[in-house]
C-alpha cells in the first residue's frame, strides 16, 4: 500500500471469537485475522488486550502496513453501558493500535452487515 496511514481497522469482538479486518480507505481488504475472544466478559481485560495487540500485529505484517492506522472501529461484546464503553475505549487506546478509536456493542456490527 503506498500510504500505510490510509487504513481502517475493523474489529468484531464477540464472546466466543474475534474477527479483525484491516481495510484501505478505498475499501480494499488488506488483511483478515480471526482468533479467540477479546471480550472482557470472558477473559481478563489484560488478556483481551494482549490478544488484540497480537491480532493487529499479524494484520499489519500481512498487509505490509507499518505506519499509523487512522481509525479503529471496535464492535465488542460487553460494550453495553457507558461505563463499559469507557473501560474498553481506555484499554484499547492504551494499546496504540489506531489514532482514533470508536467502541460500540457487537450487535451494531451485525445490524450494519444485515
Amino acid at each position: 500500500m503506498s500510504d500505510p496511514r490510509a487504513a481502517v481497522l475493523a474489529v468484531d469482538g464477540g464472546n466466543s471469537k474475534t474477527d479483525l479486518a484491516l481495510v484501505s480507505r478505498s475499501g480494499v481488504l488488506l488483511a483478515l485475522v480471526n482468533g479467540p475472544t477479546i471480550s472482557h466478559q470472558q477473559v481478563p481485560i489484560e488478556t483481551g488486550m494482549e490478544r488484540l495487540r497480537g491480532f493487529v500485529g499479524r494484520a499489519r505484517r500481512s498487509a505490509g502496513v507499518s505506519g499509523p492506522i487512522q481509525i479503529g472501529s471496535f464492535c465488542l461484546a460487553g460494550a453495553d453501558f457507558p461505563r463499559d464503553v469507557h473501560l474498553l475505549r481506555d484499554a484499547i487506546g492504551a494499546q496504540d493500535v489506531a489514532n482514533r478509536i470508536e467502541v460500540r456493542n457487537d450487535a451494531f456490527a451485525a445490524l450494519r452487515a444485515g
